[in-house]
């Protein structure tokens, strides 16, 4: 299921835009890097380049920060929901968060200890 078909999520649109655009402004920096070598030449293999990248790249950017600003002047957070959740589960589901990033045998056996934790915590 998709993140835009979950019904509790209210910025799933403008999100993923946000997503997507950054990966625009990602594929841009490539192009970027291949022009520095370039710079001190006098010849216009790169001028094209740099007449789109730089200003696409600024209006991307701009209507990403844009965005992400409406998103988080609208932000709801329910604090009280929040700490309910932790304390049902004893901050157990924060365990792949924390750990994000680890190789997989590490992260496998990080899983491990998590259902081990858990049966512990709930008895089951």
């Amino acid at each position: 299921m998709g993140s835009s078909a979950v019904p509790v999520k209210r910025n799933p649109i403008k999100s993923e835009r946000i997503s997507s655009l950054s990966k625009m402004v990602r594929s841009q920096v490539g192009i970027a890097f291949e022009n520095i070598p370039l710079w001190h030449e006098r010849d216009l293999s790169n001028s094209a380049n740099e007449r789109f990248v730089l200003p696409t790249v600024a209006i991307l950017v701009d209507e990403m920060l844009e965005t992400m600003t409406r998103i988080i002047s609208n932000l709801m957070v329910n604090e009280k929901r929040i700490v309910e959740n932790l304390y049902i589960t004893k901050g157990a589901n924060l365990c792949r968060i924390c750990f994000r990033g680890t190789n997989q045998k590490r992260c496998s056996k990080i899983c491990s200890l998590q259902r081990c934790s858990k049966s512990c915590i709930f008895g089951k």
